[in-house]
């Protein structure tokens, strides 16, 4: 999955390091089911601590998506959630889904 990225798409971090390819050495010395292994960076996770200095996790936390203002989802994806039935009952669910497809 890692090798499918262009490198001009990686996010370059200013230590020179690219965020992808640290990710993917990580992944590689797994032998056990991690978020990473889809390409997901919680960077709270405390395995990244040695994975990552804690300059780059710093750069990291000031560029992630929770720290901006300017996020906003389609109208489209909003009234979507919105419509979505507030229930737990999982048939509910399916039968709302199931009527859009």
């Amino acid at each position: 999955m890692y090798n499918r990225i262009e490198k001009d798409k990686m996010w370059r971090l200013s230590s020179g390091q690219f965020v992808e390819e640290v990710m993917q050495g990580f992944t590689k010395k797994l032998n056990w089911g991690h978020p990473s292994c889809s390409l997901i960076l919680d960077i709270d996770d405390e395995n990244w601590n040695s994975v990552f200095s804690v300059a780059e996790i710093d750069e990291i936390r000031s560029k992630c998506v929770e720290n901006s203002n300017d996020v906003s989802f389609p109208t489209e994806v909003v009234n979507f959630l919105n419509d979505t039935p507030k229930t737990a009952v999982i048939h509910e669910i399916f039968n709302h889904f199931n009527v859009l497809v």
